[in-house]
């Protein structure tokens, strides 16, 4: 993870967001304390289900079993991420 000064962030923030866009991690500092991290956005799991769904429809009989689905792998991904 770079070290980043709040001022440069600011300054370039194009930059730095297609950094991140690539995969890199910043944090944020101010007068050398760090005050907020850059990271790219995660998709979970259940999210990319989604979408492939949205791509591929279900029939509609299977249609509230995957949503159900989808639902329950969420709530566990949500509590892995506050453990």
């Amino acid at each position: 993870m770079r070290s980043l000064a709040a001022a440069d962030a600011s300054q370039d923030i194009v930059a730095t967001l297609e950094a991140v866009e690539k995969g890199e991690e910043f944090l944020v500092t101010r007068d050398g304390v760090p005050i907020a991290r850059i990271v790219p956005e995660r998709r979970t799991t259940a999210d990319q289900i989604a979408e492939v769904m949205a791509r591929h429809p279900l029939p509609p009989e299977a249609v509230d079993e995957w949503e159900n689905s989808i639902k329950e792998l969420r709530a566990w991904q949500d509590d892995k991420d506050r453990e």
